[in-house]
């Protein structure tokens, strides 16, 4: 939401310059906090579980179920885009508004859609020919799963490890003053630790509550942080905010109603639609509006007010797709991990005994 809140009521249908600038240090409408928050998640969920069980053949099927999990929607969502392109419900450029005109400026075709479906968007993400725009987080997120997936591997039973864990978070956090993307894979690591942390320690003292309001309030100052430098620091009040979230009863509570657990189940539909609804539905209600007489700022608020309901019902029209791609990306980790250990045993008797152990 913060995202879909961002783009439109920033980006894209501004009230005016502004007010832009103010709504942009504010948590809900801070679409880069969000997306760095969701990468210290990210940590946190493909770690936690392991954490736990110690199960070696769950990550197993995690590790081989990522790739589709992510590539299945992004391909359902690149091909309606597709076709909204090829059909004008997406106008040429010379059509759009800005910021809009600078980007699908590209000849789409079926080639294309699956050039970036599955490879482009993961391996070599561009602006310029890109169907979907906030697609640009899919690198990190599908290196950083293998980041975390790797290191569960290699310390995820060892006694130090979250020794290990936090002095790599120093180190890419410390590379990422000369290196930025460095910082963003210091996320996944940060969740990590929190996973370690959340399995191993309760609050119970007036104190801790403290400790995490105090937490809770510096990553509310996130987005302002976000305009200074070092990065690092920014960094810090993600990962603060998403520690309060973890472990205040309050904060939980609130992230658990069911509308907060509905919003999530459309979350990654919802980020996926919301790009080509701008691009369609927006201009459309726009092109609408203008001629009837309203101020540029009164304009930009109504389009931006009528696109929020229309891109998070497109969203859940979108669920559906995207649960058949957990479904089936889940199948396929399952049944690939099977026949590997079925095939381990098979040809190895010793090594298919450690498989089984594992």
């Amino acid at each position: 939401m913060a995202v879909l809140f961002c783009h439109t009521f920033i980006e894209v249908f501004p009230y005016d310059i502004d007010v832009a600038k103010r709504l942009a240090f504010l948590l809900p409408f801070s679409g880069a906090s969000a997306v760095y928050a969701f990468f210290v998640i990210s940590g946190f969920s493909l770690s936690i579980g392991y954490v736990r069980t110690q199960d070696g053949r769950d990550l197993a099927r995690t590790a081989v179920s990522r790739y589709p999990r992510l590539a299945l929607p992004i391909l359902a969502a690149t091909t309606l885009v597709y076709l909204m392109m090829i059909s004008g419900a997406i106008p040429d450029a010379a059509k759009r508004v800005a910021p809009l005109h600078l980007a699908l400026q590209f000849e789409p075709s079926v080639t294309h859609v699956l050039q970036f479906s599955l490879f482009d968007v993961f391996f070599r993400f561009s602006f310029e020919t890109a169907y979907i725009l906030p697609l640009w987080s899919m690198e990190f997120e599908l290196l950083g799963s293998a980041l975390i997936i790797g290191l569960l591997v290699i310390v995820g039973r060892r006694k130090m490890r979250v020794l290990v864990y936090g002095v790599l978070y120093l180190i890419l956090a410390g590379f990422s003053v000369f290196y930025p993307t460095a910082g963003l894979y210091s996320l996944f690591v940060a969740g990590m630790v929190l996973a370690e942390l959340y399995v191993r320690w309760r609050p119970r003292r007036p104190l801790h509550y403290l400790l995490l309001a105090g937490l809770f309030c510096f990553g509310c100052l996130a987005p302002y942080l976000a305009s200074h430098r070092p990065g690092i620091i920014y960094h810090a009040g993600i990962i603060a905010f998403c520690a309060a979230s973890f472990w205040l009863p309050w904060l939980r509570s609130l992230l658990e109603v069911r509308l907060s657990r509905y919003l999530g189940r459309i979350s990654f539909p919802l980020y996926l639609v919301h790009g080509p609804i701008l691009f369609s539905f927006s201009l459309w209600a726009l092109k609408v509006l203008q001629p009837l007489g309203f101020d540029s700022s009164t304009t930009n608020t109504i389009v931006a007010l009528c696109t929020i309901p229309i891109a998070i019902g497109c969203a859940a029209a979108f669920e559906p797709v995207n649960n058949v791609a957990i479904r089936t990306s889940r199948r396929f980790g399952a049944v690939l991990v099977a026949q590997a250990a079925k095939y381990l045993r098979r040809r190895e008797p010793a090594l298919g005994a450690v498989v089984d152990a594992a």
